[in-house]
């Protein structure tokens, strides 16, 4: 059985206390949890912390419209509320009025997964699943698409303050990924 999970992604498998679905899940699986996604981050957070090593890797892809920046989380949400506390949301705020186009943003993401998936997941020898936060903008080839509904829905309805869920359903959601990995690996 598996040694290793890494969690990669943003806010949605950002923390590893106990009543979070990912702690759980690794403690459950009796793996150690080598990684976890970071709160705001865009795509390229989740490609930048994948780990080859890893026996099992969960994803929690995020919106397309997130710029990646390695110290503040830049969305356009982030941006209008905190435009007035540092020059750097003010700069994302600018560039979200002025410049920012949806569409280019969900492009760019499918070809930065097309890239990914071809030239990185393609060589892994682990067990990968990957889950929305928000909506699903690829179709992955390698690794297991979980869930029919993303996870923002799950918190809509079951909100709480770990992994945006309440304890009830972290714990629902480490069982369901405990339940699938096991039935492939017996």
């Amino acid at each position: 059985m598996a040694k290793t999970i890494n969690f990669c992604g943003d806010s949605f498998c950002e923390y590893r206390n106990n009543t979070s679905w990912c702690t759980q899940l690794a403690d459950q699986l009796n793996c150690d949890q080598i990684g976890e996604g970071k709160a705001g981050a865009a795509h390229e957070h989740a490609i930048q912390s994948f780990n080859p090593q890893a026996d099992i890797t969960v994803f929690c892809w995020t919106e397309p419209t997130r710029v990646h920046h390695s110290e503040y989380p830049l969305s356009f949400g982030s941006c209008s509320d905190l435009r007035n506390t540092h020059a750097v949301y003010e700069a994302g705020y600018q560039f979200y009025k002025w410049i920012h186009e949806n569409q280019y943003f969900i492009d760019r993401q499918k070809r930065d997964f097309y890239w990914f998936e071809n030239e990185v997941l393609s060589n892994y020898s682990g067990l990968c699943i990957h889950l929305w936060s928000f909506r699903k903008t690829y179709q992955w080839k390698h690794g297991y698409d979980l869930l029919r509904s993303p996870l923002m829905s799950y918190s809509n309805r079951f909100p709480g303050r770990i992994n945006h869920f309440n304890p009830k359903f972290n714990q629902i959601l480490s069982k369901k990924l405990y339940n699938f990995i096991r039935s492939l690996h017996g």
